[in-house]
Formats: structure tokens, sequence, C-alpha cells
């Protein structure tokens, strides 16, 4: 609304929210709306999860779990715009081919660990047997997943050993977080044998008693 002020000859604009009759939240469709709504309370959690704080503080399954909401996003995105599926159509096959692709690969190419050491400053040092279509350059990382530590939880950890090292893989990793610190309490406690292998049953045996016959020397 323009309105004219007395003391000035220049107009100025006065702007009033109002709702015209048949205009108004009830005749706005629902399904976008309250899909919009858990859209953004989705995303909130997603951001907030994501902080340095969260990550870092030893929540990181905190982190992990809140990000596979992704699956739901995409479900909400479908139902709140109509045409949201066409935009989703290929680049969700592409998605769904490189994770099925992955879990076969992570399957078929299931490894062992067959020694482990546990350093000074809680570090571990695990020695992997390498598969053999396994190529890596100096600098390159994996993804590691142990099932007795956390079911569903892959983590990447830079390659420590040479490519030129061709049946084992090195893996030097520090306890900063839950994963780690299990990891770490896990071969400390736990019965190594559950781990797949013989000598690393024996490994593990030898370092404790070497560490107890350190212990008890004057």
């Amino acid at each position: 609304l323009q309105a004219q002020s007395e003391v000035s000859p220049l107009p100025s604009w006065d702007l009033r929210p109002t709702v015209r009759p048949a205009v108004g939240w009830a005749h706005v469709p629902a399904v976008p709306t309250w899909t919009g709504v858990a859209l953004l309370l989705l995303l909130l959690l997603m951001f907030a999860c994501s902080s340095s704080c969260v990550r870092r503080s030893g929540h990181f399954e905190v982190f992990y779990w809140t990000h596979l909401s992704y699956l739901p996003i995409w479900g909400l995105l479908i139902a709140h715009g109509p045409n949201f599926w066409k935009w989703l159509l290929v680049p969700g096959i592409l998605f769904l081919l490189e994770k099925v692709i992955g879990l076969v690969v992570s399957r078929m190419a299931a490894v062992c660990i067959v020694e482990v050491n546990l350093l000074p400053s809680k570090v571990t040092h695990l020695i992997i047997k390498r598969p053999p279509l396994f190529h890596y350059r100096p600098g390159d990382y994996l993804y590691l997943n142990i099932p007795s530590v956390a079911r569903y939880e892959w983590h990447p950890f830079t390659i420590s050993s040479a490519p030129e090292q061709k049946d084992t893989i090195w893996l030097h990793i520090r306890s900063q977080g839950q994963w780690t610190n299990r990891l770490c309490e896990s071969f400390k406690t736990s019965d190594p044998v559950d781990y797949g292998s013989k000598r690393l049953s024996r490994s593990l045996k030898m370092r404790r008693s070497q560490r107890r016959s350190q212990q008890h020397s004057p």
C-alpha cells in the first residue's frame, strides 16, 4: 500500500502482510508443507552432527548414523516435489550400483589380520595379508571394517607399508576416538583366535608375555 505523508511530499511504502479470502494455511497442500519441515529438521540434524566437536570427541557413531538419514531425505524429496524423481533417477541408479559393487567386492576380498603389535602412545600396528589384486601407491589409504569392533562402520587409514611389500599391508592406527579405542582394547583383552589367525594368536601371546617380563624385571 502506498501512503502519501502530510509532512513530506515524498511517498512512503507501508507493507502489511494480509491474507485474502480463500488464501491461507488451510489451502496450502499438507504433503509439501510437512515434508519440507521434515527435510529442514533432518538437514539441521546432519549439520549439527557434522561439527568437529562431535566427530573428534569420541562420538563418531553419532556423526555416522545421522548421515545415513540421506535415505529418508530422498524419500521426502520425492514426496515434496512431484518432479524430483526425474532428477534422481540416473544418479540414484549409479549410486545403488556403486553400493552393490562395493558390498560384493568387500565380501569377496575379505582380508585376514596376521599380526598385531601394540605400540607406545596407544598405537595399534596391524599387519594384514595383502590380496592378490590389491595395488596401491605411496600415500594411498584404504577403508577398514572389523565386524567384532563395529559391524557397519568403515574407517579410512593411510597405508604405512611400501607398495613393494608384496605379502602384507601395514597400518598404524592411533587411538583417538571410540572406534580406534575399541580396536586397541579388543586386542588387549579378547581372544585373538577370533580374528582368524593362529599366527596372530601366537604373536599377541608372545608380546603380552614380553610386556609382563619387562614389568617384573628390575
